[in-house]
């Protein structure tokens, strides 16, 4: 205990002397609505200083407590310090303060910052929190990849493997998991929050990248998060001239693929109709789960699709924001709604 007060005492020494000006903005840090119409302007004002405190009061809430729920703060964080330069390595030292159920996102937003320096700043990290060691070295040594690196698709085995597994009666060797965008929901919102710390480009070209998963019919797991990026991307397109001014810059250099669908979620963020989008969501995966993938309908022998299931009524509460209130169990990462669209109705 002793140790911890010394700790969060050299912590509070550690920061900027809180003056008039500083004052309000820590202020507003009372709730989690707040934090994030914070983090949604960060871009066009940015305040490093103030992200130590903002993450002490999110550990305080124990909104970082959860990954898959934490995304947007993961994100945000790795913007923040890919933006901080030379500033990044005392943000690190002050934010090791959290607790160490909370100290992963040290480690990994530092991982995904895209710092050039990043592995040297992690060696250094490594002192201060020993007990988040064995992810670190797991970033160090590539086992974990760092966020450009994450793949699209999870890799999985193809039919002929398949086949040639089941006659042969063998268990394939399960390899050590790695995420994806198809299995780690959570990215997105990991994508928004690097977006609203940086302004950057890059996070949403790899959004804009999911966009042909809006029209999978084979996986509901691919056609839910295609979707979700349709839709973040509309929403906050709508309210934002910047983004939607990238979005159209973007919309001549794609593939056939992503072309006719960015082009769709253009018109709905112009004409502030991402209503409609929701609704061919649901409809759409309505039809994916009654019919079942295209090529379960001409191949009997690899059954139905299961795994990674979504309700409708899971779709529709993540959509609007009330999943969490309905308390109903979602595929989809609950801050993806609360990052990608409470936080814009912010003024």
């Amino acid at each position: 205990m002793r140790a911890l007060v010394l700790a969060t005492v050299s912590f509070l020494l550690a920061l900027p002397a809180l003056g008039a000006s500083t004052a309000p903005h820590v202020q507003k840090y009372s709730a989690t609505t707040q934090t994030l119409a914070w983090m949604f302007h960060y871009a066009q004002h940015p305040e490093p200083s103030q992200t130590p405190y903002a993450y002490l009061t999110l550990s305080k809430q124990g909104s970082l407590r959860d990954p898959e729920q934490a995304g947007v703060y993961l994100g945000f964080l790795a913007g923040v310090l890919n933006r901080a330069g030379p500033r990044a390595d005392r943000l690190l030292v002050q934010l090791t303060a959290l607790p160490h159920e909370d100290q992963w996102i040290i480690v990994r937003a530092l991982a995904y910052s895209g710092l050039a320096d990043w592995k040297d700043l992690a060696k250094r990290l490594e002192k201060h929190i020993p007990g988040r060691s064995g992810m670190i070295q797991a970033y160090l040594d590539g086992s974990l990849p760092v966020l450009n690196d994450i793949a699209l698709d999870e890799n999985k085995p193809g039919n002929w493997q398949k086949f040639k597994d089941a006659v042969t009666f063998s268990t394939p060797e399960k390899a050590p998991h790695k995420p994806s965008f198809e299995t780690n929901s959570d990215l997105l919102d990991t994508l928004w929050g690097f977006y609203f710390a940086t302004g950057d480009v890059i996070p949403i070209a790899r959004l804009v990248a999911l966009l042909p998963w809006s029209k999978d019919r084979e996986s509901v797991q691919k056609l839910t998060i295609g979707n979700m990026a349709a839709y973040t991307l509309a929403e906050n397109a709508s309210r934002s001239a910047a983004l939607l001014a990238m979005l159209k810059a973007m919309e001549k250099k794609q593939p056939a693929a992503v072309a006719p669908v960015l082009k769709e979620v253009v018109r709905a963020a112009e004409t502030v109709d991402t209503g409609y989008l929701r609704k061919q969501a649901v409809a759409s995966i309505e039809e994916l789960k009654t019919r079942g993938p295209n090529s379960s309908r001409n191949m009997a022998m690899w059954g139905q699709i299961g795994e990674g299931a979504l309700s409708l009524g899971c779709l529709g509460a993540a959509l609007t924001g009330a999943g969490a209130v309905v308390g109903v169990p979602c595929v989809v990462g609950g801050a993806l709604t609360s990052a990608g669209l409470k936080a814009v109705a912010q003024p």
